[in-house]
């Protein structure tokens, strides 16, 4: 085997690892606590079957997102309230309608690697609020912007 063979063996075997670090976010039980208390916060009960069927079908999103880069994605800016639109300029949709509820301005980009998407808050944000149907890219860190629009 030469140098290069044995680097890409290497490299296809720290994907292997690094991937299978990460397997718990695959895992519905480990947000359940998170929307227990998210529940409890906004008084809202609702049993945990019922639960970890929404983190799955949240899960099962993020997937299938993973699966579709390169994504065009949208953020929502009040111009007006800037500090309402922060959020530490990660929070992104799919769904070009909701950012444009967000602010007066749309940004539009593509996130073409998934490595600076942070799945785990995905899922996590997508399950509170699957309406917003949000990507968190920290940052937006990757983003290629091709468009800005104001509504």
């Amino acid at each position: 085997m030469n140098l290069q063979e044995q680097i890409s063996r290497i490299q296809e075997m720290m994907g292997v690892i690094n991937e299978s670090e990460h397997n718990y976010i695959y895992d519905p039980n480990h947000y359940l606590e998170d929307l227990k208390f998210f529940y409890s916060d906004v008084n809202h009960y609702e049993p945990e079957e019922e639960t970890l069927e929404k983190i799955q079908m949240s899960i099962d999103e993020v997937k299938e997102i993973k699966n579709s880069l390169p994504l065009r994605i949208y953020r929502g800016i009040d111009t007006e309230h800037p500090q309402n639109s922060d959020h530490n300029n990660s929070c992104w949709s799919t769904d070009k309608r909701v950012s444009e509820r967000f602010g007066d301005k749309v940004i539009v980009g593509i996130i073409s690697d998934p490595k600076y998407i942070d799945w785990e808050e995905t899922i996590r944000t997508r399950t509170m609020f699957p309406q917003e149907k949000e990507i968190n890219i920290p940052n937006s860190e990757g983003v290629e912007i091709v468009d800005t629009y104001y509504i």
